[in-house]
């Protein structure tokens, strides 16, 4: 079941494997609460718009493109893993966007920001993440001594498509992934501007 070409203000969406998995075409949600209890490969948003809504994971999400969806000053809450906000104009007709919004109560990791200001979104939480900026994501392979593991992440930041503007890791994942400790990361994150970082 989808809400489709509807307004709706006020209420709490429950977003459930044996009754709505998505939202759309055509909807558009204001002050709404939604509680996503589906997996990303359940989800489904299409051409929906959010106005001050709360969205909230109950479980990891992993992998799910919110490229067909806008979100304007929301709030998000859970885990996402390997997520995609914003506006792509080759994918899903450019329907994303995301503006003005709210991550502070989120695990986000390798989740990438397409096309948005990203000085607009509140990423500030107390877990520790890497935050790279498309411009910084360029930067060049210095002769500053690295870990195969950082040298090959610097290398793959290099193919971040242009309109990313930004990848937000989490620290503690990053560095299992690339079997380096905290103080690595520390380095990495010098290298790429200390903006970057957030410890």
């Amino acid at each position: 079941m989808l809400i489709r070409h509807q307004t709706i203000s006020h209420r709490t969406i429950e977003l459930t494997s044996d009754q709505t998995t998505g939202i759309g075409p055509g909807a558009v949600l204001r002050h709404c609460l939604i509680k996503c209890r589906v997996t990303a490969r359940e989800l489904v948003l299409t051409d929906v718009e959010m106005h001050h809504c709360t969205f909230v994971a109950k479980k990891q999400l992993s992998g799910y493109k919110f490229l067909r969806a806008r979100f304007y000053d929301c709030a998000f809450e859970g885990t996402y893993s390997g997520c995609d906000f914003g506006k792509r104009s080759e994918v899903y007709n450019g329907l994303g966007d995301i503006a003005r919004c709210d991550f502070s109560k989120t695990r986000l990791d390798a989740c990438r920001f397409f096309n948005c200001e990203v000085d607009t979104i509140n990423f500030q939480n107390a877990r520790p993440k890497l935050i790279l900026l498309q411009s910084e994501a360029n930067t060049q392979i210095t002769l500053v001594p690295l870990t195969p593991g950082l040298r090959a992440y610097l290398v793959s930041l290099r193919s971040l498509p242009p309109e990313c503007s930004a990848l937000i890791d989490d620290v503690e994942l990053l560095g299992k992934r690339l079997r380096v400790n905290q103080e690595e990361l520390v380095k990495l994150a010098k290298l790429v501007g200390a903006k970057s970082q957030s410890f």
